[in-house]
Order: structure tokens, then C-alpha cells, then sequence
């Protein structure tokens, strides 16, 4: 086990052998999880998103559907307000 000390900004140094094996390096984002009472540290990358694949909606609304969906929340402001 190893351990770090929190700052008083809360910044937590990751030891080195940690950020060698699972490649945490400068600029790289990572998220946090809460789970089973614990802290989760995950690197985001190309597998951090492949795992939420299909979750959303498979392509954007075009252009035009876009569009068509704007005009129709302006017009049901329009009517809440006359």
C-alpha cells in the first residue's frame, strides 16, 4: 500500500509506480468515481468511452430537424406569453 498526503487545495500526489502502470501522465484527464464507499481514479481514454458506446442517440438530429425543433419551442414561448 502506498499513501500521499492532501494538499491544502486538496491536490493528492499519484505515486509514480501507479501513474507508470496505468499511464496517468501531465495533461491527461482523468474521472472520479464514487463506488462501494471508495474513490475511484479512471484515465479517459478511447476504452472510457467505448464502455458508454450505444447510450446515446446513434447520430445528431440534421440541420433541419434541428431547426424545426427550435421554431417549435419559439412558438410555445410565444404562446405562454400572449
Amino acid at each position: 500500500m502506498e499513501t500521499s498526503l492532501i494538499s491544502a487545495k486538496g491536490q493528492v500526489v499519484i505515486p509514480v509506480r501507479l501513474r507508470k502502470k496505468y499511464g496517468f501522465e501531465p495533461g491527461k484527464k482523468i474521472a472520479f468515481f464514487e463506488e462501494n464507499g471508495c474513490i475511484v481514479l479512471r484515465l479517459i481514454d478511447e476504452s472510457f468511452f467505448s464502455q458508454y458506446a450505444g447510450m446515446l442517440k446513434e447520430t445528431a438530429p440534421t440541420k433541419e430537424e434541428y431547426q424545426a425543433w427550435k421554431e417549435e419551442e419559439i412558438e410555445k414561448e410565444e404562446q405562454k406569453l400572449t
